[in-house]
């Protein structure tokens, strides 16, 4: 196991554990199988995008840990899949599945293409820039009401939260 995966998934494990999660849903063989692939997954993505998407993760499903505990897939119920909650007929042009957004290296790859669109489309060149612009990824092409914003913010928190874990390895 490599350094870097090793680190992802303390930190997945830690903020999980600052979330009160308890430990033994997250020391279940489902859980903790499910956790070490999201961690691959998050680990094989571009080094830029990492930490980004351990938050995306996070805000988003929790890692998907407490479905992966109770053997079902992470779905909810205005039809998002996946740990990064994504809607398929959104991502990649309607290309893929609920289905397929279950594997988390396929989420992964999702989250890292809508992350880039989000880059390019809003001119978010810096990570200041970026936590603003991540509410895009909640709203769409509207970042102007409360909830889009609060998202953001908890988003942004998170990130920093993150980046403090993987510095502190």
């Amino acid at each position: 196991m490599s350094a870097l995966l090793i680190t992802t998934l303390q930190v997945l494990l830690n903020l999980l554990a600052l979330d009160n999660a308890a430990p033994a849903t997250l020391e279940h063989p489902r859980t903790m199988t499910h956790l070490m692939a999201v961690a691959e997954a998050i680990a094989e993505a571009p080094s830029t995008y990492r930490v980004r998407l351990i938050a995306l993760a996070y805000e988003e499903s929790r890692f998907g840990y407490a479905y992966a505990f109770r053997g079902e897939p992470v779905k909810n119920g205005a039809g998002a899949c996946g740990i990064y909650q994504q809607i398929p007929k959104f991502a990649e042009g309607g290309a893929t599945t609920c289905a397929k957004l279950q594997d988390p290296r396929e989420a992964t790859r999702q989250a890292v293409a809508y992350l880039r669109y989000v880059e390019r489309r809003w001119k978010a060149r810096s990570t200041a820039s970026m936590d603003k612009a991540i509410c895009h990824y909640f709203s769409g092409n509207r970042c102007d009401d409360a909830e889009a914003l609060a998202y953001a913010k908890r988003h942004t928190k998170t990130r920093k939260k993150a980046q403090r874990l993987v510095a502190s390895r």
